[in-house]
Protein backbone atom coordinates (compact mmCIF):
# COMPACT_ATOMS: atom_id res chain seq x y z
CA UNK A 1 0.00 0.00 0.00
CA UNK A 2 1.56 2.94 -1.10
CA UNK A 3 1.46 5.90 1.75
CA UNK A 4 1.80 9.52 2.45
CA UNK A 5 3.11 9.58 6.11
CA UNK A 6 5.39 12.42 5.60
CA UNK A 7 2.97 14.40 4.04
CA UNK A 8 0.05 13.21 7.07
CA UNK A 9 2.51 14.28 9.56
CA UNK A 10 3.48 17.59 8.24
CA UNK A 11 -0.34 18.69 7.62
CA UNK A 12 -1.03 17.24 11.77
CA UNK A 13 1.50 19.59 12.69
CA UNK A 14 -0.17 22.41 10.74
CA UNK A 15 -3.74 21.87 11.47
CA UNK A 16 -2.66 22.92 15.50
CA UNK A 17 -0.45 25.30 14.94
CA UNK A 18 -2.97 26.61 12.01
CA UNK A 19 -6.21 26.49 14.91
CA UNK A 20 -8.19 24.50 11.79
CA UNK A 21 -8.95 21.73 14.67
CA UNK A 22 -11.83 22.03 16.78
CA UNK A 23 -15.03 19.99 18.84
CA UNK A 24 -17.86 22.41 18.06
CA UNK A 25 -19.22 21.87 14.51
CA UNK A 26 -21.58 23.97 13.77
CA UNK A 27 -24.16 22.41 10.21
CA UNK A 28 -23.86 24.35 6.99
CA UNK A 29 -19.98 24.65 8.42
CA UNK A 30 -17.03 22.88 7.33
CA UNK A 31 -16.52 20.35 10.42
CA UNK A 32 -13.19 20.68 12.15
CA UNK A 33 -13.29 17.10 14.04
CA UNK A 34 -9.62 15.43 12.30
CA UNK A 35 -10.82 13.90 9.49
CA UNK A 36 -12.77 16.16 8.04
CA UNK A 37 -9.99 18.49 7.83
CA UNK A 38 -8.00 16.11 6.09
CA UNK A 39 -10.29 15.12 3.93
CA UNK A 40 -11.02 19.16 2.61
CA UNK A 41 -7.46 19.41 2.29
CA UNK A 42 -7.84 16.07 -0.36
CA UNK A 43 -10.83 16.93 -1.96
CA UNK A 44 -11.22 20.48 -1.55
CA UNK A 45 -14.02 20.93 -3.72
CA UNK A 46 -16.48 18.94 -0.94
CA UNK A 47 -18.98 20.84 0.95
CA UNK A 48 -20.13 20.64 4.38
CA UNK A 49 -23.03 19.01 3.45
CA UNK A 50 -21.53 16.00 1.70
CA UNK A 51 -19.60 15.30 5.08
CA UNK A 52 -22.55 15.41 7.34
CA UNK A 53 -25.14 13.92 5.17
CA UNK A 54 -23.76 13.32 1.73
CA UNK A 55 -21.67 10.96 -0.14
CA UNK A 56 -19.02 11.21 2.35
CA UNK A 57 -20.65 11.03 5.28
CA UNK A 58 -19.83 6.95 5.69
CA UNK A 59 -16.60 7.66 3.20
CA UNK A 60 -14.81 9.77 5.15
CA UNK A 61 -12.46 7.37 7.12
CA UNK A 62 -11.68 5.00 4.01
CA UNK A 63 -11.26 7.86 1.46
CA UNK A 64 -8.33 9.71 4.32
CA UNK A 65 -7.04 6.48 5.21
CA UNK A 66 -6.42 5.16 1.13
CA UNK A 67 -5.09 8.37 0.64
CA UNK A 68 -2.28 8.51 3.32
CA UNK A 69 -2.05 4.33 3.24
CA UNK A 70 -3.21 2.84 6.58
CA UNK A 71 -6.47 1.18 7.55
CA UNK A 72 -9.60 3.66 8.06
CA UNK A 73 -10.53 1.72 11.33
CA UNK A 74 -7.64 4.21 12.85
CA UNK A 75 -9.32 7.34 11.23
CA UNK A 76 -12.40 6.28 12.92
CA UNK A 77 -10.37 6.08 16.28
CA UNK A 78 -8.50 8.96 15.53
CA UNK A 79 -12.26 11.05 15.42
CA UNK A 80 -13.55 9.13 18.34
CA UNK A 81 -10.26 9.98 20.76
CA UNK A 82 -9.78 13.50 19.73
CA UNK A 83 -14.09 14.03 20.50
CA UNK A 84 -13.17 12.58 23.90
CA UNK A 85 -9.97 14.28 25.12
CA UNK A 86 -9.48 17.60 26.72
CA UNK A 87 -8.73 20.18 24.22
CA UNK A 88 -4.88 20.42 24.54
CA UNK A 89 -4.26 16.52 24.89
CA UNK A 90 -6.72 16.42 21.61
CA UNK A 91 -4.59 18.41 19.54
CA UNK A 92 -1.60 16.90 20.98
CA UNK A 93 -3.48 13.59 19.83
CA UNK A 94 -3.87 14.52 16.41
CA UNK A 95 -0.52 14.84 15.87
CA UNK A 96 0.88 11.56 18.32
CA UNK A 97 -1.51 9.62 16.26
CA UNK A 98 0.32 10.67 12.59
CA UNK A 99 3.68 10.42 14.39
CA UNK A 100 3.26 6.91 15.25
CA UNK A 101 2.21 6.08 11.62
CA UNK A 102 4.56 8.01 10.22
CA UNK A 103 7.24 6.00 12.07
CA UNK A 104 5.67 2.26 12.49
CA UNK A 105 3.37 2.77 9.50
CA UNK A 106 5.48 0.58 6.75
CA UNK A 107 6.16 -2.12 9.33
CA UNK A 108 3.39 -2.70 11.01
CA UNK A 109 1.03 -5.75 10.71
CA UNK A 110 -2.35 -4.08 10.75
CA UNK A 111 -4.28 -7.00 11.37
CA UNK A 112 -2.49 -7.84 14.10
CA UNK A 113 -2.68 -4.21 15.69
CA UNK A 114 -6.77 -4.41 15.22
CA UNK A 115 -7.16 -7.08 17.32
CA UNK A 116 -4.49 -5.85 19.85
CA UNK A 117 -6.69 -2.88 20.02
CA UNK A 118 -10.31 -4.16 20.45
CA UNK A 119 -8.76 -6.65 22.73
CA UNK A 120 -7.96 -3.34 25.00
CA UNK A 121 -11.56 -1.81 23.92
CA UNK A 122 -12.50 -4.95 25.88
CA UNK A 123 -10.99 -4.84 28.76
CA UNK A 124 -12.30 -1.43 29.57
CA UNK A 125 -15.84 -3.07 28.53
CA UNK A 126 -15.55 -5.63 31.25
CA UNK A 127 -14.60 -3.41 33.65
CA UNK A 128 -18.06 -1.96 33.77
CA UNK A 129 -19.73 -5.62 34.53
CA UNK A 130 -18.28 -6.28 38.03
CA UNK A 131 -19.12 -9.80 39.92
CA UNK A 132 -21.57 -8.59 42.59
CA UNK A 133 -22.80 -11.33 44.97
CA UNK A 134 -26.38 -12.01 44.48
CA UNK A 135 -26.51 -10.27 40.76
CA UNK A 136 -25.16 -13.26 38.68
CA UNK A 137 -27.91 -13.18 36.54
CA UNK A 138 -28.05 -9.81 36.16
CA UNK A 139 -23.96 -9.03 34.97
CA UNK A 140 -23.28 -13.01 34.34
CA UNK A 141 -24.14 -12.92 30.97
CA UNK A 142 -22.90 -9.76 29.56
CA UNK A 143 -19.19 -10.72 31.44
CA UNK A 144 -19.47 -13.75 29.41
CA UNK A 145 -20.64 -11.73 26.22
CA UNK A 146 -17.69 -8.99 26.15
CA UNK A 147 -15.24 -12.33 27.09
CA UNK A 148 -16.34 -14.25 24.51
CA UNK A 149 -15.55 -11.15 22.14
CA UNK A 150 -12.43 -10.74 23.18
CA UNK A 151 -11.25 -14.42 22.90
CA UNK A 152 -12.40 -14.12 19.33
CA UNK A 153 -9.88 -11.35 18.97
CA UNK A 154 -6.96 -13.14 20.72
CA UNK A 155 -7.78 -16.17 18.66
CA UNK A 156 -7.43 -13.97 15.54
CA UNK A 157 -4.00 -12.35 17.05
CA UNK A 158 -2.45 -15.61 17.06
CA UNK A 159 -2.89 -15.99 13.40
CA UNK A 160 -5.57 -18.34 13.24
CA UNK A 161 -8.90 -17.75 12.00
CA UNK A 162 -12.37 -18.10 13.88
CA UNK A 163 -14.79 -19.17 11.67
CA UNK A 164 -17.72 -16.58 10.58
CA UNK A 165 -20.47 -18.16 12.56
CA UNK A 166 -18.76 -17.49 15.57
CA UNK A 167 -18.15 -13.96 14.91
CA UNK A 168 -22.36 -13.63 14.17
CA UNK A 169 -23.53 -15.69 17.10
CA UNK A 170 -20.89 -13.09 19.50
CA UNK A 171 -22.49 -10.55 18.35
CA UNK A 172 -26.20 -11.61 18.58
CA UNK A 173 -25.78 -12.65 22.14
CA UNK A 174 -23.88 -9.16 22.70
CA UNK A 175 -27.19 -7.27 21.07
CA UNK A 176 -29.61 -9.25 23.00
CA UNK A 177 -27.73 -8.46 26.47
CA UNK A 178 -27.19 -4.61 25.24
CA UNK A 179 -30.70 -4.23 24.68
CA UNK A 180 -31.88 -5.42 28.25
CA UNK A 181 -34.31 -2.56 29.81
CA UNK A 182 -34.65 -3.58 33.46
CA UNK A 183 -35.08 -0.48 35.44
CA UNK A 184 -34.03 -2.56 38.97
CA UNK A 185 -30.81 -2.63 37.62
CA UNK A 186 -30.11 1.64 37.72
CA UNK A 187 -26.88 2.92 36.41
CA UNK A 188 -25.05 -0.43 36.84
CA UNK A 189 -27.41 -2.21 34.51
CA UNK A 190 -26.83 0.91 31.60
CA UNK A 191 -23.18 0.18 32.17
CA UNK A 192 -23.76 -3.16 31.57
CA UNK A 193 -25.83 -2.79 28.35
CA UNK A 194 -23.59 -0.73 27.29
CA UNK A 195 -20.15 -2.83 27.77
CA UNK A 196 -22.35 -5.19 25.89
CA UNK A 197 -23.39 -2.63 23.05
CA UNK A 198 -18.78 -2.60 22.66
CA UNK A 199 -18.93 -6.06 22.50
CA UNK A 200 -21.35 -6.24 19.87
CA UNK A 201 -19.62 -3.48 17.97
CA UNK A 202 -16.12 -5.18 18.40
CA UNK A 203 -17.66 -8.37 17.05
CA UNK A 204 -19.19 -7.07 13.81
CA UNK A 205 -15.68 -7.04 13.00
CA UNK A 206 -14.87 -10.46 10.90
CA UNK A 207 -13.37 -10.98 7.61
CA UNK A 208 -16.47 -11.29 5.62
CA UNK A 209 -18.56 -8.20 7.29
CA UNK A 210 -15.08 -6.10 6.00
CA UNK A 211 -15.77 -7.31 2.80
CA UNK A 212 -19.00 -6.60 2.62
CA UNK A 213 -19.73 -3.85 4.63
CA UNK A 214 -16.45 -2.06 4.15
CA UNK A 215 -18.04 1.38 4.78
CA UNK A 216 -19.26 0.65 7.90
CA UNK A 217 -16.24 -1.22 9.54
CA UNK A 218 -14.70 1.50 10.41
CA UNK A 219 -17.21 3.06 12.77
CA UNK A 220 -17.97 -0.51 14.49
CA UNK A 221 -14.17 -0.34 15.73
CA UNK A 222 -15.06 3.06 16.76
CA UNK A 223 -18.03 2.82 18.47
CA UNK A 224 -17.10 -0.30 20.71
CA UNK A 225 -14.44 2.14 22.08
CA UNK A 226 -17.37 4.59 22.72
CA UNK A 227 -19.32 2.28 24.36
CA UNK A 228 -16.78 0.79 26.26
CA UNK A 229 -15.58 4.42 27.46
CA UNK A 230 -19.02 5.70 28.45
CA UNK A 231 -19.66 1.90 29.95
CA UNK A 232 -16.97 2.28 32.01
CA UNK A 233 -17.69 5.67 33.37
CA UNK A 234 -21.05 4.76 34.67
CA UNK A 235 -19.79 2.53 36.70
CA UNK A 236 -17.70 4.90 38.40
CA UNK A 237 -21.04 7.12 38.52
CA UNK A 238 -22.93 4.29 40.42
CA UNK A 239 -20.16 4.59 43.19
CA UNK A 240 -21.60 8.32 43.56
CA UNK A 241 -25.05 8.84 42.90
CA UNK A 242 -27.51 9.49 45.19
CA UNK A 243 -30.20 6.67 44.29
CA UNK A 244 -28.38 4.16 46.94
CA UNK A 245 -25.95 6.00 48.75
CA UNK A 246 -28.83 8.44 50.37
CA UNK A 247 -30.40 7.16 53.48
CA UNK A 248 -34.48 7.34 52.21
CA UNK A 249 -36.33 9.74 53.67
CA UNK A 250 -37.36 9.00 57.10
CA UNK A 251 -39.73 12.42 58.29
CA UNK A 252 -43.71 11.84 57.80
CA UNK A 253 -46.15 14.32 58.75
CA UNK A 254 -49.57 13.77 60.63
CA UNK A 255 -52.87 15.89 60.59
CA UNK A 256 -52.49 18.43 63.88
CA UNK A 257 -48.71 18.26 63.54
CA UNK A 258 -46.11 21.20 62.77
CA UNK A 259 -45.28 20.49 58.95
CA UNK A 260 -42.51 22.43 59.28
CA UNK A 261 -39.91 19.42 60.29
CA UNK A 262 -41.25 17.71 57.78
CA UNK A 263 -40.82 19.93 54.98
CA UNK A 264 -37.33 20.71 56.43
CA UNK A 265 -36.62 17.21 56.07
CA UNK A 266 -37.74 17.26 52.29
CA UNK A 267 -35.71 19.80 51.32
CA UNK A 268 -32.85 19.00 53.52
CA UNK A 269 -33.00 15.57 51.00
CA UNK A 270 -33.42 17.55 47.51
CA UNK A 271 -30.50 19.34 48.63
CA UNK A 272 -28.60 16.25 48.96
CA UNK A 273 -29.95 14.88 45.84
CA UNK A 274 -28.73 17.81 43.80
CA UNK A 275 -25.20 17.71 45.45
CA UNK A 276 -25.02 14.02 45.02
CA UNK A 277 -26.26 13.94 41.15
CA UNK A 278 -23.80 17.01 40.82
CA UNK A 279 -20.70 14.61 42.23
CA UNK A 280 -22.04 11.76 39.99
CA UNK A 281 -22.10 13.47 36.55
CA UNK A 282 -18.34 14.77 37.48
CA UNK A 283 -17.73 11.58 38.63
CA UNK A 284 -18.84 10.73 35.31
CA UNK A 285 -16.78 13.29 33.01
CA UNK A 286 -13.71 12.36 34.72
CA UNK A 287 -13.96 8.86 34.61
CA UNK A 288 -14.83 9.34 30.59
CA UNK A 289 -11.66 11.25 30.06
CA UNK A 290 -9.66 8.86 31.69
CA UNK A 291 -10.77 5.98 29.27
CA UNK A 292 -10.28 7.88 26.34
CA UNK A 293 -6.59 8.26 27.70
CA UNK A 294 -6.62 4.38 27.67
CA UNK A 295 -7.81 4.09 24.22
CA UNK A 296 -5.24 6.91 23.21
CA UNK A 297 -2.79 4.92 24.92
CA UNK A 298 -3.83 1.51 23.83
CA UNK A 299 -4.35 2.49 20.38
CA UNK A 300 -0.75 3.79 20.23
CA UNK A 301 0.78 0.92 21.94
CA UNK A 302 -1.07 -1.62 19.68
CA UNK A 303 0.59 0.26 16.32
CA UNK A 304 3.92 0.25 18.07
CA UNK A 305 3.68 -3.27 19.38
CA UNK A 306 2.55 -4.88 15.99
CA UNK A 307 5.64 -3.22 14.15
CA UNK A 308 8.33 -5.48 12.57
CA UNK A 309 11.69 -5.38 15.06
Amino acid sequence: MENRYAEMLELARLHVAEGRLGKDDIYGQFPTNPIAVYLRGIKPELTADDIYSGSYWRLKYTAVADHYGYPAWVAALHNSIFSGLPTTEALDWHVQIAETIAAFGESVDWGKALHRTHIGILSIARQAIPSLQGDTTAHGDGAQCVTRVAALHETALRGETPDQREWDVAAEAALVQANLNDPRRGTIGRAGNQAAQAAHYSAKWSPGAMEAFAYLAPVWTSEAATYAAMASALLARHGVEWSHTLPFLEAEWHPGESVLPFVESLLAREIARIEEYSAAEKTYEAALITNYRKLRDLTLSAIRDTAAR
